[in-house]
């Protein structure tokens, strides 16, 4: 015989959902420490010297995120110029704060977990 019970869902920030509170307040309190870049890369080095790319990087840490993610995208992109035909400069990549509605979770770069 079937029977109905009724249990508590912690919903968070974000829209998860926990049966337990305690790991519903750890995943606030990480939230808290997260920060979302859009970034620009790749550009078109021929002509434009424009970004053609765009990801997202997701920072998880209690402090420094712009360092994080400028640290990684350094080891990832090289150089913060890039030239175009060799010789006129243009930003090799760029980014910026935005927030978690904007990220686009299909191009995600990396997510860097400095906790």
């Amino acid at each position: 015989m079937m029977k109905t019970e009724q249990a508590t869902v912690f919903v968070t920030e974000d829209g998860k959902k926990f049966h337990d509170e305690a790991k519903a307040i750890a995943h606030e309190k990480s939230l808290n420490n997260t920060r979302y870049y859009k970034v620009r890369y790749g550009p078109d080095l021929n002509e434009t010297g424009n970004r053609l790319k765009v990801g997202y990087l997701i920072v998880k840490a209690s402090w420094g995120h712009n360092l994080w993610a400028e640290d990684w995208l350094f080891n990832n992109f090289g150089n913060r110029i890039a030239f175009v035909q060799g010789c006129a400069p243009t930003e090799n990549w760029t980014f910026g704060r935005v927030e978690v509605s904007q990220v686009d979770y299909s191009n995600v770069l990396e997510t860097i977990n400095k906790l």
